[in-house]
């Protein structure tokens, strides 16, 4: 989902384009659940920036941390518009509640499409150390990915 704005149509698929938003995720994904396939939310799920935490699409997303199949990654919040820090300090603990920590991916987001300028590894490694500030919780994020990608 990287590089796919909010609202921006991705690829057409079967003559139909899928538009990448938390409403959409939330709909979506127990039907690939259904197919067995392990789901990954990018960006916190995209939530409406206008509504945060209370998007009810982020909500739905939430309650799909009981199917133990589904993974949210915590990265990249300047994609949920100018106050995405702000979301993600809300969003974790709501995250971590459903999820648990081996559910919760980091990753730096690299390249950083259309925030090149603005964007860096660093900054967005810094983010993540404020944003988990317990050493032993941010490492067992840092090690989720073994479980998903089986290495």
């Amino acid at each position: 989902m990287g590089g796919v704005g909010r609202g921006q149509p991705s690829a057409p698929i079967g003559g139909q384009t899928v538009r990448r938003i938390t409403a959409d995720l939330a709909a979506l994904a127990p039907q690939l659940l259904d197919l067995g396939v392990a789901v990954v939310l990018d960006h916190y799920a995209l939530p409406d920036p206008k509504l945060g935490v209370a998007d009810p699409g982020f909500q739905s997303v939430l309650k799909l941390g009981a199917t133990r199949n589904v993974w949210v990654k915590i990265s990249a919040p300047y994609r949920n518009g100018a106050a995405g820090e702000s979301f993600a300090k809300q969003a974790y603990p709501l995250l971590r509640k459903a999820y648990g920590l081996d559910r919760l991916l980091w990753g730096s987001d690299w390249p950083h499409t259309q925030f090149e300028a603005s964007q860096a590894y660093e900054k967005n490694r810094q983010f993540l150390d404020t944003l988990i500030t317990d050493q032993s919780e941010r490492a067992q994020v840092l090690a989720s990915p073994y479980q998903l990608f089986r290495f």
